[in-house]
């Protein structure tokens, strides 16, 4: 089970350790989604990246390619806010990844985008969504957002909607390909098989949340914390955190170590809320807990969706990429590189 806290991955004085490594081979400051992403991966795609930068010019040139190229893709997928735009900047990037393939290197060595495409849309059939899951959704969580416990609550989805159809579903889609770039093949299909083939309409895949905090949800406002389910999965612990927001940037050190603040009781002035019914602020590092009577037929959250969703909604918030347009992202646009 994760430990409770937002910082919990950047605590790592090997991650650390490997990353004023990686620093010092690249010899270049980063971009802030880049800087994100390598502090949230996982140790062992970092171990296999910093290992091979070390010994191989070829590599180390593609991946500092593929590292100044990041705009946050991966980020503005996740938050529904995917420009074609920055597919077509992609393409110098999924050039590196092909040839690594033909090398044999393992998709995970390499911060990296696939090659551009266009996502087809899905059919009607498929953008169908459950009113069955959504009113379960509503009976297990008392009809109240489960955060400020509000009525009248939105149905929302934990992994995007947008997100669910076929297009998506396969492993060498773009999202999936973005995330083996920092984590483990095995964590991210995890990911994906709790997605694929069910797909979004689950009751898995749904919380209610009021309006404010479906809309801060998806603006990587705050985020929620797995942190232990019962044997039975009849009990779920969860503990909520405000995410400020840090400025898109193309120059950062790469050895800077995030801080996210566990003691927030809302965002400046415009981002707070209330408990409906203790008319206490919500808080950084509040516990919440679900329950349901039937694990079966009405189960809980998805455990590994809530651990993408957690980490996926750090990484917006330190990428600062949600609201900046695009064309902001970098100057490759000018010259057509």
């Amino acid at each position: 089970m994760s430990r409770p806290g937002p910082n919990t991955e950047f605590e790592s004085d090997r991650k650390a350790e490997l990353l004023r490594r990686l620093k010092n081979l690249l010899d270049i400051p980063v971009p802030s989604p880049a800087w994100a992403g390598l502090w949230l991966a996982d140790l062992s795609v970092l171990e296999t990246t910093v290992d091979k930068a070390s010994s191989d010019a070829s590599y180390l040139q593609t991946l500092r390619s593929s590292i100044l190229l990041n705009d946050g893709l991966l980020v503005r997928q996740w938050c529904q806010r995917d420009q074609s735009s920055s597919l077509q900047r992609s393409t110098v990037i999924g050039q590196a990844v092909q040839r690594r393939e033909d090398v044999g290197e393992s998709p995970s060595d390499l911060p990296a985008a696939p090659e551009p495409h266009t996502l087809p849309r899905p059919t009607k059939r498929q953008r169908t969504r459950s009113f069955s899951a959504r009113d379960n959704c509503c009976v297990r969580d008392g009809d109240r957002c489960i955060i400020t416990k509000h009525a009248y609550p939105d149905v929302a989805h934990i992994y995007p909607y947008s997100m669910g159809g076929v297009a998506h579903e396969s492993p060498n889609s773009t999202f999936w390909t973005l995330l083996r770039s920092y984590w483990s093949n095995e964590r991210v299909e995890n990911w994906r098989a709790a997605v694929f083939p069910r797909g979004t309409e689950t009751l898995c895949n749904l919380l209610c949340l009021s309006p404010n905090m479906h809309r801060w949800h998806s603006k990587g406002l705050l985020g929620l914390q797995p942190v232990e389910i019962s044997e039975d999965k009849s009990r779920l612990t969860l503990r909520f955190y405000w995410l400020p927001q840090h400025q898109f940037s193309r120059n950062v050190d790469l050895s800077a170590r995030p801080d996210i603040p566990c003691d927030l009781n809302g965002l400046e002035m415009d981002f707070k809320a209330w408990n409906a019914i203790t008319e206490r602020k919500i808080r950084s590092g509040d516990e919440i807990i679900l329950t349901t009577s039937d694990p079966q037929n009405l189960p809980l959250p998805d455990w590994d969706l809530l651990e993408l969703q957690w980490t996926l909604q750090r990484l917006a918030a330190l990428s600062g990429v949600v609201d900046v347009d695009p064309e902001e992202y970098s100057d490759y646009d000018s010259d057509g590189a």
